[in-house]
């Protein structure tokens, strides 16, 4: 069989028959798959470097604190008051905010931007 001179059907049925020899060689020598192997490592990794880290020292008698609780005790959180925050405004702020407010207005918002005002008005 002369390779230049191979019909169209020739050719395929060569081509498959080389496919069909060396599949599963390929498969087998020449390719990773690459799931199984990060699997594999990972679990290799997970058996073989992490080691098991007590909860409690040897020598402990009682059971371990819970952490907020260790901390609030140490920075006395319990006497802490809450932040009150109080907002102030002079009356220079108030009518720049209100200029601005009508400026807006005056340009003609949008329809949805109509809707939400609205909305908002209305509750």
């Amino acid at each position: 069989m002369d390779a230049t001179f191979l019909t169209a059907q020739e050719e395929l049925e060569l081509s498959s028959h080389i496919h069909g020899l060396l599949d599963d060689y390929v498969l087998t020598h020449l390719t990773i798959d690459f799931i199984e192997y990060t699997n594999s490592e990972v679990s290799d990794i997970l058996s073989q470097n992490l080691a098991f880290v007590p909860v409690d020292a040897p020598g402990q008698i009682a059971p371990h604190a819970n952490p907020y609780d260790a901390l609030s005790r140490l920075w006395k959180l319990s006497s802490l008051k809450p932040y009150d925050q109080k907002w102030s405004m002079t009356d220079k702020t108030i009518q720049w905010i209100r200029d601005i407010n009508a400026m807006n207005s005056r340009r003609g918002d949008t329809k949805a931007g109509k809707v939400w005002w609205e909305e908002d008005q209305s509750k």
